[in-house]
Order: structure tokens, then sequence, then C-alpha cells
């Protein structure tokens, strides 16, 4: 009912209207003045002295006459509503304390000394009333009645028509007035009522009118269907006269709102925030600062999420609150209106859900991220990051500098921003507009990501991308993968460098690169200038006479049309390239592959030369300088001089054996050649095998195509066996060694210092020491030889020979069909198996149980882990023994052991 007007011993004063409609419609033009109140639940008639107001008729009332304290119920919406420290934790930024700056102190149940008391008495029949703030012994005083229509106030919950009771009283205590009418007869009376449009408890819980241009003469609301918290215009007000509260209990940390289905409950940060009545959802947002997210990823409808200010979202229609005749509010959630432009308050993050989902974004720096469906996005001003998720999506950049997210894409997208299409993973069927930026998939694919001809950023994340920029100075960022800048669109030359990551030149003008490693220039005649880096690089020159210097790493250099370079004179040490293979190895060249190369430049060191020489008997002199020297066929004499000089044989037909220990080299284009000063060796690029022995220098010995068997002997040695097969053999070591094909790493005996790529099989050391062999992700052949070797083969099909000793086989990748060992030689004696605890889960370390380990076809009880089929010979793991599980072999070894646990250890 109408507040009366008296008021309280509180300091109150006169507040000003603001000249904002919306505002003033609800301002009682009264407040508390000086920034803090208390509030009181008294126990008895006495807590309120001499206590009576007069109506506006001149009826003198004695509330007091018919007192009863408040009930437990009815305390619990009013903590709710006025205090931070008294009600739930996660509903603090829903009271009065939590979105104002007014200081608001609970001074208990038993005391009538409060600015603000509540009470009940049947004076208050047949609904509610409160005193606006004054000075006098009433003001902002609220008084329940005991009976509404029959049904009584002693049970409020959120949503139902006690707990917005309440709250409006509340409102009249703190000095807002109806919205639906005017005040008049007392000094500075407000005669404003709320526009028209927003005249709603949609905008407002101190109107009468349930919804735009409903009745006022009685709330239309369905039971449970009543405004669950203050509304926006109600924030709005309540913060005109006591300021805008951005500290830690206005939720000012990164929080989280998220909304039961099937309850209504509001969530903040995973805790119950408004224990809703039924399962409705009508409340208003005001949230003080961090970075805050509407999270609905929990709904399965289409949803109309809006994350600006005075804007609703609607999750369900199911959770439509009815406001009579027919009317439904327009959304379950809404935003709270900015403070004065403040915009710690914005809402910045949204999650969608299953459905067809629109998702509006303000002018924060939202991340909008759509989920399942065939989502609309619109990302406002601010930077925003759209994710539209699985589904044909609409992504609406609108203002700012927005960024289309595919990264959680589960296959490789391909997308354009200059014709605004997209297609492949998340991105089939997009439409793009307005989008700056992208952000390819996460997965080991190929995503094509292209730009328009504005400053674009593209990231392609894992996978190997293909980023076109087009013009306009882009910021390409390949990730991880092998990535590729393409510039063969571009209309005018370019000139781009992977090391620097500047790029000059047509639309290559004012890039920057990084991440990249491979290059594709113009589809013009003229000279493109396209630099690599120390990694691998990819790079193409297409048409044009294009200058190519890969640098550092295994490149592939590929020339096209025109007449092309491969230029070197960057690199800072040997180098050999011949172009009739097309094969180049050492210093920048090591690894390289060129093709459609009509021109070399060579280092710029006098140390490395370039030697190649026919079908003949060639004799070579390196003299100084490391040189590389290539034969070819004939019986040659190589004399490699001074410096670190190489014996080339990558030419020849046949299979070859050299030994630089001994000088001695047969077969092939080897057959007859005398090799002294030569420190380095390159094998044939026939199927066949190598045998290729250095000596006690540091060596590096290629072993090119075949399966070849490389022997760096002492030193610390470069192997790289190249394709095919190949062997790295240390079995001419006088000491233990540990080696690593996964990482390349070697140390110990001979294979101290090596480094090791290409290498599939391992043969460690003839000594009575532990040697330590780790294979890769191949398949590796793997002989121990001598001594308690300890044999990893990591993933791939691998083979182990443990030799003599007592030898340790370790398993410590995932298993699968394609990770299945063969240990050739295992000895029940003295052999062991070592298990990962991550990988083989749940089996205890250390030695194997006796009732984890069964020797037959299959686990025969939920123990059985770890199953040795005799007759096959297969070792098998069963994550649940006899379970619904199947058991996955990991090993195969000889059929008819008498093998127990005790040869099982896990670690």
């Amino acid at each position: 009912m109408q507040p009366a007007w008296n008021g309280s011993s509180e300091p109150a004063g006169v507040f000003d209207l603001t000249g904002d409609p919306n505002i003033d419609g609800i301002l009682a033009r009264r407040f508390w003045s000086d920034g803090s109140i208390t509030y009181s639940f008294p126990d008895q008639a006495s807590d309120y002295g001499a206590y009576s107001y007069v109506d506006g008729n001149g009826v003198t009332h004695f509330p007091t006459a018919t007192f009863q304290q408040v009930l437990a119920a009815q305390q619990t919406a009013i903590h709710f509503a006025m205090s931070v420290e008294n009600g739930p934790l996660a509903s603090q930024g829903f009271s009065v304390e939590g979105f104002t700056n007014l200081d608001v102190g609970f001074n208990g149940t038993t005391t009538g000394n409060a600015t603000m008391r509540f009470g009940r008495s049947d004076d208050a029949q047949p609904t509610a009333f409160a005193f606006y703030p004054s000075s006098s012994n009433v003001g902002g005083d609220v008084w329940l009645g005991t009976q509404v229509g029959g049904s009584n106030l002693s049970n409020p919950a959120a949503g139902n028509y006690a707990w917005a009771t309440i709250l409006h009283e509340i409102g009249h205590g703190l000095g807002l007035k109806h919205g639906h009418a005017g005040d008049s007869g007392f000094p500075n009376a407000n005669p404003n009522v709320l526009p028209s449009n927003v005249d709603a408890m949609e905008y407002s819980i101190m109107t009468y009118r349930s919804f735009i241009n409903g009745p006022t003469n009685g709330y239309t609301n369905e039971t449970n269907g009543f405004a669950q918290t203050f509304m926006m215009l109600d924030i709005a007000a309540l913060q005109a006269m006591y300021g805008a509260d951005f500290s830690s209990q206005s939720n000012n940390t990164d929080t989280v709102y998220k909304w039961d289905p099937t309850s209504g409950d509001t969530l903040i940060n995973g805790q119950v925030g408004i224990d809703a009545a039924a399962n409705r959802i009508f409340a208003t947002i005001w949230d003080g600062g961090g970075v805050d997210t509407y999270d609905l990823s929990s709904y399965t409808g289409n949803l109309m999420l809006d994350l600006r200010p005075g804007e609703e979202s609607l999750f369900s229609t199911t959770q439509q609150a009815h406001l009579g005749s027919g009317n439904f509010a327009s959304g379950n959630i809404y935003n709270a209106l900015q403070f004065q432009g403040d915009a710690r308050s914005l809402i910045e993050n949204a999650i969608g859900g299953t459905g067809n989902d629109t998702i509006t974004g303000n002018a924060a720096n939202n991340s909008l991220f759509g989920g399942q469906g065939d989502d609309t996005l619109s990302g406002g001003n601010g930077n925003d990051l759209l994710a539209g998720g699985a589904g044909v999506d609409q992504i609406n950049g609108e203002g700012g500098v927005d960024t289309a997210d595919y990264s959680a894409s589960a296959a490789s997208v391909n997308v354009n921003l200059s014709t605004g299409t997209g297609s492949g993973g998340d991105a089939q069927g997009d439409t793009l507009t307005g989008i700056e930026n992208l952000i390819g998939s996460n997965v080991a694919g190929t995503d094509v990501l292209t730009g328009d001809g504005t400053a674009n950023h593209i990231q392609g994340l894992a996978g190997n991308d293909i980023l076109v920029g087009l013009g306009g100075a882009d910021i390409l960022v390949g990730g991880t993968g092998v990535d590729t800048a393409d510039y063969s669109a571009s209309g005018g030359r370019i000139n781009v460098n992977l090391t620097t990551g500047a790029g000059l030149g047509g639309d290559a003008h004012g890039d920057t690169l990084s991440g990249i490693e491979n290059l594709i220039g113009t589809n013009i005649a003229m000279t493109d200038f396209l630099t690599g880096d120390a990694g691998a690089n990819h790079i193409q020159g297409l048409a044009g006479d294009d200058l190519i210097a890969g640098l550092g790493g295994a490149d592939v250099l590929i020339g096209g049309s025109g007449v092309d370079t491969a230029d070197y004179s960057a690199s800072a040490s040997r180098i050999a390239v011949n172009l009739s293979t097309g094969y180049a190895a050492g210093g920048d060249a090591h690894g390289d592959t060129l093709s459609g190369i009509e021109n070399l430049i060579g280092t710029n060191s006098s140390l490395t030369d370039f030697l190649t020489g026919d079908a003949g008997a060639n004799h070579i002199q390196g003299l100084a300088g490391d040189d590389l020297i290539a034969g070819l066929g004939g019986a040659d004499v190589l004399i490699g001089g001074s410096g670190v000089d190489t014996a080339d044989y990558s030419a020849s037909a046949s299979r070859i054996a050299v030994n630089l220990s001994t000088g001695y080299a047969a077969g092939g284009d080897a057959h007859g050649d005398t090799l002294s000063g030569i420190e380095n060796l390159i094998g044939t690029n026939v199927a066949l095998t190598d045998f290729l022995t250095g000596n006690s220098l540091a060596n590096r010995i290629e072993g090119g195509a075949g399966d070849d068997l490389i022997a760096g002997l002492g030193g610390a040695d470069v192997l790289i066996g190249g394709s095919g097969v190949d062997t790295a053999d240390y079995s001419a070591s006088g000491g233990r060694i540990a080696v690593n094909l996964s990482t390349g790493y070697a140390a110990g005996g001979d294979a101290h210092g090596d480094t090791l790529s290409g290498i599939e099989n391992l043969i460690g050391t003839n000594v009575a020491l532990t040697d330590f062999l780790t294979g890769d992700a191949g398949a590796n052949r793997i002989e121990g030889l001598a001594g308690d070797d300890e044999i990893n083969g990591k993933e791939g099909a691998d083979i182990f020979v443990g030799g003599g000793g007592d030898d340790l086989f370790i398993f410590d990748t995932a298993l699968g069909a394609g990770n299945i060992d063969a240990i050739l030689d295992f000895v029940v004696a003295d052999d062991m198996v070592r298990l990962a605890s991550s990988i083989f889960t749940g089996l205890s370390v250390g030695t194997l149980t006796a009732a984890a380990f069964r020797v037959g076809a299959a686990a025969a009880d939920a123990d059985d882990r770890i199953i040795y089929n005799a007759g096959s010979g297969g070792l098998f793991f069963d994550v649940d023994g006899n379970g619904a599980q199947g058991q996955v072999q990991f090993a195969s070894l000889s059929t008819g052991l008498a093998l127990t646990n005790d040869n099982f250890l896990v670690a």
C-alpha cells in the first residue's frame, strides 16, 4: 500500500531529481543522507517506544498494538535484500549493500535501536507498508501484514508475492516510491511516474503493474512469477542516491553466473545465489567488476543472450515468469544499467548451450561462445572474441577489432575473411562479417585461414596451417605444426624474412610473422626475396627469378618457374649442395632438398667448399676449409686436407662400405677409393645398405637412402640415418652408452656427445655394463648385446633383442594396436619388464602382485591385469580384469615361457 509520510531519528535529507525519467519516476526524494543505516528485527512492542502515525485521512494508527516479530523466513528475505554480511555469500551482489555504497549494519533481533525496523502488525492489513526516510521515530520502518488475500506473508521465497512484497517495502524505506503513481500532499513530494514503456515489474519492483499497461489494482503474476531481486530501475535509482558499489562485496572479481534449467536457481561461482521458489528465473544482475561470464552451457533450447546494459536474456520459455493476462516477462535475466558510464559493471563473456543461440555482446572486450547449434554471435563494440562452435553460425564482429575463434573445432577449418565464408569443422557453413582476426583449430590437420585487405591478426595454432593475410599490415602467427605463409595472390613482388619476422612489398608490406615455417612467393614475373629461419622451411618461389635463402634447418627449396637461386651466403659453417641430385647438407644447407633451382650462392666463409666429381677416377683435395668432396664413380683419391672434410657418395648407384678409421673403401662409387684427411661421410642414395664407419674424431656421417649401418666410433659424432631403416651401431664402444632416438640425445662411451636423427635402430655395446637404449615413435629394432641393458622402444611396433645380461624392457607409452613390441630373447631367469603406472593404471607400484598376473588367454577375475598367453606369446593388459573392457596387447614374447609376476615391476 502507499507508504505513510513520517520519519525516523536517522539523518535524512531531500534528494533532487536526476532529470532521468526512468529514475525520477520512482524517487521519493527522501534518502538517508549520511550514507550509513542499520536495521533490526524487534522482538517486542516496547522496542519501538511511543509509536503511532497519522494516515492521509487524518486517522491515527498504533501498529505496535498488534505487534509480532518478523518470522525467520521473512528475516532471510530481508537479509538477502539488505545486507552483504548477513545474507548468503553468493547473494551479496543482489543486496542494497552489495550494489550501492550505502553502509548497512544489522543490529540484531532484540532491539528497536535501528534506522529501519521490521515488524508484523494487523495494522498493515491487507498488505504491508513502510515509511520513507525521515527524521522522526517511524521513518524507514517496515510493517508486514499478517495475512494477504487469505494467504499470509510468512513464507517468502525468491519469486513469490511475499518475497517481492518485502523487497518492495524495503525500497520505500530507502527512498523509493511507486512507479505507477506520483506522490502528493507532503513537502517535496514527487508527482512523476515511470514512463509507460518501463512501468512494469520487469524494470522496477516499485510499480503495481505486473506488465506494461497492466492494471494497478493488484498484481496479476502467477504464484511464483514475481521479481526475485531489485530490478534495473530500482538499482539505478538507489545508486543515484547512494552511489554504486564496485568493491568485493559487489562480485568485483571474475564471476561466473550460471542457471539451473530444472530448478531456476541462480548460481554464483557454483554457489546458490538465488534459491528460486519454483522453476522461474526473473532477476537483475549487478556486477561490480572483474571478467565475468554468463554460462548457459547446461541449456539445450534456443537461447537469446544479451550482455548490453538494460537488456534482457531469455534462456527458457519454461522459466519465463507469467505476468498475467497472457503476458510473460520478456527475459529471464536482466542486466543492470551502467552507473555513470562505468564499464566495470559490464558482463564480459557468455557461453551458449546446445541450441540455436543468439548472443549479443556489449562495449567491453567480450568472449562469446556459441557452443553447438546454429548460433548468431554479435560482438558489439569492443575487441571481441567470437567462437560459434559447431553448427552453421553467423559471426558478426561489429565495432572494434574482432576475432573469430575456431580453436575448439575438432577438425580443420577453412575461413576466408575476404569472402566472409567458412567451411570444414566448426566453420562449416559459417558466415562472417566485421571480423578482423582469425584463430584456427587446435587439431593436427591443415587450416586455411585467409584475411582481407585490412590489417589482420591470424593464428594457426596446432596443425600444418596455411595463412593468407592478403593486403594490409598483417600479423601471421603459425603456432605449433609446420605452417605456411602464402603470398601467391600478391600483385607485387615481396620480401619476406622468417628469421626477422618482417615482410615488405606487395601483400607482405608491413606484415609480421612468427611461428611460420614455410613460404609461398608471388606468381608474378618479378623477383621475390624469400628467407627462412633456423628451422626446417618449405619455400616455393613460384613465378619470377626468385632469391631463396633457407638458412638453417632441413629446408625444401622449390624455385618454380624462372631462374631461381639458392642463397647460402649467410651460412656460418660449411655446406654441401649438389644440384644434380637436389641434395644438400651441412651448415644452413643441412638436410635441404632443392628442386627447380638453377643457381647457388655458397657461404661467405673460407672454410666451406662444394666439390663434386663424376663417374671417372678422381683425385680430390679439399686443402684448407671444411670441404665436401663427391668423387662419384671411379677409384678416387679423396684428400680432405686441413679442416673438417667430407667424402660424399650420395650419387653412387650401388651400396658402399667406407671406414675412415682404416681408410678402407669398397662398393659402388667408393670401390677402390683411398681416403685420407677425411672426417665426414655421406652414404649412397640407393635402397641398399651402406656400412659407414667413422674414427676416433668427431665425424658427421649421413646414411642417405637405404637401411644403413652407421658406426661413429669415438668422438662427438653426428649420425643422420636419412631415409630407410637405419641403425646406429655402438658395438665397438669400450664404455657404456645412453642413446635416445626420440630426442636424438646420446651420452657415454662412443656415444658421448653424439646427435642422432633419422635413426630407427640401435645396437648397444659389447661391454658388461648397462646401456640405456631408447627408441622413438616409429618401429625400432634395439639390440642391447652384452651387459644389463635398459631398453625402451617408446611408441611403434618395436623389436627388442636384449642379448646377454639381465635386461630390463620398459613400457611407458599409450597402448594400442600400433604399439606392440616384440621381445625376441626374453630370459625368465634374468630379464624383467617395467610397467609405467601412468599407463598400466590400477597396478600397485613395486613388484607386480601375484593376483594381478595370469597365464592364460584372458583374465579370469577382476584382479587379473597382466595376462601372458603362453600359447601365442602375447602379453596383454586388462584394465578391469574380467570386466567389460577388453584386454590390450602390448608385447609379444616367446611361447611357453615360465613367466611369473616377479618378472614385472610397476613404477
